[in-house]
């Protein structure tokens, strides 16, 4: 695009004036060259850099948010999805039967709470499986003692029996 614009410049080359405005304001003293006149100037090839950086910075801006967007999904990965993973996996095992399995505790936050309480609860699992298995021994056992002590009272009475069998015959 051609655009006309009226230019005047300085002794040093610098532009004063533009399509009649003073570019340093009313209180400079300029020393125009009223002999340099520009009358055509192109701005084809500054539309052409500006053009150029304006798609060279969208590209380093999208390259930037691509960036952006990647270590965030890697700090997720790494402080989220991989704590989770491990919460999943000891569920897991504790739904097998791994009752006293413990979680490693890192930090203060959520998932760290959530470890702990995991912690706690696969512990007190581990507890009342130990206290029922020690109560099944114990009535075992007391059944046992029980068991035993009837066969002896029903030996005894078999005995009481025979003796008084033996005793109404002796009598006969």
């Amino acid at each position: 695009r051609v655009e006309t614009r009226r230019v005047q410049a300085d002794r040093q080359g610098a532009v004063v004036v533009l399509n009649g405005r003073d570019l340093a304001g009313p209180a400079m003293d300029w020393d125009v060259d009223p002999t340099l006149t520009i009358k055509n100037l192109s701005l084809s090839e500054a539309d052409a850099t500006l053009a150029s950086g304006a798609r060279q910075m969208a590209i380093y801006a999208l390259v930037a948010i691509v960036s952006v967007a990647v270590l965030i999904g890697l700090f997720v990965l790494a402080l989220v999805h991989t704590r989770i993973r491990g919460l999943t996996l000891a569920t897991r095992r504790l739904a097998a039967g791994d009752l006293g399995y413990q979680l490693r505790v890192r930090g203060s936050d959520e998932i760290a709470v959530l470890a702990s309480s995991f912690n706690t609860m696969s512990a007190e699992l581990l507890d009342a499986r130990e206290e029922s298995t020690a109560w099944a021994r114990t009535l075992e056992e007391r059944v046992e003692q029980k068991t035993a002590e009837l066969r002896s009272a029903h030996e005894q009475m078999m005995q009481a029996e025979k003796m008084a069998s033996l005793g109404k015959m002796a009598a006969v």
